[in-house]
């Protein structure tokens, strides 16, 4: 690690001594952004991206090419009649389209399903669908822009606990590195210091503890008994089952050595979302990793640009916060960027609650809350956290409490009961 590895706070120091600001180059990249305001989402208008979508599939699933043919009616044998798939009057991918339209198995914007179906026939197709869906939630978006359907969310302090445990032998600034709730609120803590996972129960009392390989940088959610972790020294996603409250290796992917080292990761729609940085170069790269290790290049940009250092994905995009260029970001699987936004200095971790986001202020001490299209809200959830930084964050849906790691060493994660309110935002 000697001589390759720079610590996260050199790096974020060297990128502000450089100036950052984004490059023509990574405009381009990015592609649109919806801010504009429109009067009402235009219905007629996501009709007719669905429609465009409709014909950039038909020219690759057709009778034509009876192989991808052949695949995608079995693909969506699940959902259709053998008459809506074999029928001999199916003689384009328009009429199997307006099928999963009528059943409801697809809708304006809500490709999901299809999405599953094409993306191991043809990498193409599954571009265009998702390309399709951020089109249709970025009409929808600009219609939307001053209407906040969440209210804003206050914290109130409730407890706080170490996630030290007898065995650790060493306290840094990464004993909470990352840290993430269950879905039955148990909190799995991945300590970079000890290079070990942790188990908590939901009230916070230590269960299992397993050791870990390399430099562990990135942990998320896969399902109800099962987390991932990246490790920035192999360049390898391995997975985790929790059973029986302990923690268990599963099996491991290899997301490849070239476009940097593997940092961050988020899971979602059977697939890994990855942040890779070749600090050397300067090239930072997002990347989709599929559970069979199928990876696709969603955004690669160069010149000390930020995209990202966490992580987290939701329906058809992803959130970044960038810590060196105090925003936080919005894109999707396609590299489409949707909406940036200005935070408080030094954007870190990041969570969802009530389907709006929360973001951590590395050095200010302070949460702040966004909806997911952007929208800032008028007040912080938590303020005056304790300094000189507060690092990473989760939720727990259950319980309704909103966990963050600090830099206190004794007790480094506090515990805040959340509350809805009914205060405007801006």
């Amino acid at each position: 690690m000697t001589g390759r590895y720079v610590s996260f706070f050199q790096r974020i120091r060297k990128i502000r001594e450089e100036n950052f600001s984004p490059t023509s180059n990574e405009a381009g990249i990015m592609g649109i952004n919806c801010s504009t305001n429109v009067a009402g989402y235009d219905q007629k208008k996501i009709r007719q991206i669905h429609l465009h979508m409709e014909r950039k599939l038909m020219d690759i699933f057709s009778p034509n090419s009876p192989e991808k043919w052949s695949l995608l009616q079995k693909a969506l044998s699940h959902y259709l009649e053998s008459e809506q798939l074999y029928g001999k009057d199916v003689n384009t991918f328009a009429h199997i389209c307006r099928s999963l339209m009528t059943k409801k198995i697809i809708s304006y914007g809500d490709y999901d399903k299809l999405y599953e179906a094409v993306h191991n026939i043809d990498d193409n197709a599954a571009k265009i669908i998702s390309s399709t869906t951020a089109s249709v939630r970025a009409v929808r978006l600009e219609g939307k822009k001053d209407t906040v359907t969440a209210l804003p969310i206050t914290g109130a302090y409730c407890t706080k606990f170490s996630s030290k445990i007898e065995e650790d032998t060493k306290e840094g600034n990464y004993v909470v590195q990352r840290m993430v709730a269950l879905p039955d609120d148990r909190v799995i803590v991945l300590d970079r210091d000890n290079i070990k996972l942790k188990l908590f129960s939901s009230t916070y009392h230590f269960l299992h503890s397993v050791g870990l390989g390399g430099v562990p940088v990135g942990l998320t959610v896969v399902n109800a008994s099962s987390v991932a972790v990246s490790d920035e020294t192999t360049n390898c996603i391995t997975l985790y089952a929790i059973q029986d409250n302990t923690i268990q290796t599963s099996t491991s992917l290899q997301c490849g050595m070239d476009n940097g080292y593997l940092l961050d990761i988020a899971y979602s729609k059977q697939h890994f979302i990855c942040l890779k940085w070749d600090f050397a170069n300067r090239i930072r790269t997002v990347e989709r990793v599929s559970m069979t290790g199928h990876r696709q290049t969603v955004v690669q940009i160069q010149d000390w640009c930020d995209i990202g250092y966490h992580i987290i994905a939701m329906d058809n995009c992803y959130y970044t916060t960038e810590c060196a260029s105090d925003q936080v970001r919005c894109m999707t699987y396609d590299g489409k960027q949707l909406w940036k936004k200005r935070t408080p200095l030094g954007p870190m971790g990041m969570t969802t609650v009530n389907r709006t986001l929360c973001v951590v202020s590395l050095t200010k001490g302070v949460v702040s809350q966004l909806s997911l299209d952007g929208t800032i809200y008028g007040h912080n959830i938590l303020q005056n956290v304790t300094k000189p930084y507060i690092y990473c964050i989760c939720y727990q849906n259950l319980r309704k409490r909103l966990l963050v790691s600090c830099s206190e060493r004794e007790a480094p994660i506090m515990v805040f009961d959340i509350t809805s309110t009914e205060q405007n935002c801006e």
